[in-house]
């Protein structure tokens, strides 16, 4: 059982279906250490779209087992504003920066794959540093059709979904006999 109750991991719950529309776009704001959740409920309040993805991480706590729900890619929320709600967000005391995103599309795709992944409920693994690795498509299974890297670990292959923008990503065991190489 989780030590706190999950936050709400994007809202409204269809911002992932919304794109560049009227005056709103997709921004990543860099938060200060361990402010994501705070920032997240903040901008909840404020009826700004995002997205904070969340994985349970366990750990051995003076003999007791603790779960939480921690972001899956720490200092980072993804905001889906307008003007006027960016540069409130600019004045926010637990946000460091705010990146304007070029390639809007692409983001939207990436952080699909992410929430697949999450909704899947395996365990996640955020992956810090991109390692060069050859493309591949997964083609079994309820993850069909998502791109991402194959890593070679000491644990076995990951499968690693990137959100090239922020140089992050998320990854996942999975069998070879899933994965098909991308043309």
């Amino acid at each position: 059982m989780p030590i706190l109750e999950p936050e709400i991991q994007m809202n409204p719950s269809s911002v992932l279906d919304s794109s560049v529309c009227d005056d709103r776009y997709w921004s990543v704001i860099h938060t200060m250490p361990r402010a994501e959740k705070a920032l997240a409920r903040s901008l909840l309040h404020t009826r700004v779209g995002y997205f904070l993805p969340c994985t349970q991480s366990r750990s051995l706590i003076r003999g007791k087992i603790r779960v939480a729900n921690l972001p899956l890619f720490s200092g980072y929320v993804f905001a889906f504003a307008d003007r006027e709600q960016t540069s409130y967000l600019l004045r926010h005391r637990q946000v460091v920066s705010v990146q304007s995103v070029i390639d809007q599309e692409k983001l939207v795709c990436e952080l699909r794959q992410v929430q697949s992944l999450i909704n899947l409920g395996v365990p996640l693994t955020a992956v810090d540093r991109l390692a060069p690795g050859m493309p591949v498509e997964i083609t079994r299974g309820p993850l069909r059709v998502i791109r991402g890297q194959i890593l070679d670990t000491v644990s076995g292959r990951r499968f690693l979904v990137s959100v090239d923008f922020i140089r992050r990503g998320v990854s996942v065991i999975l069998d070879d006999l899933m994965l098909a190489r991308c043309s």
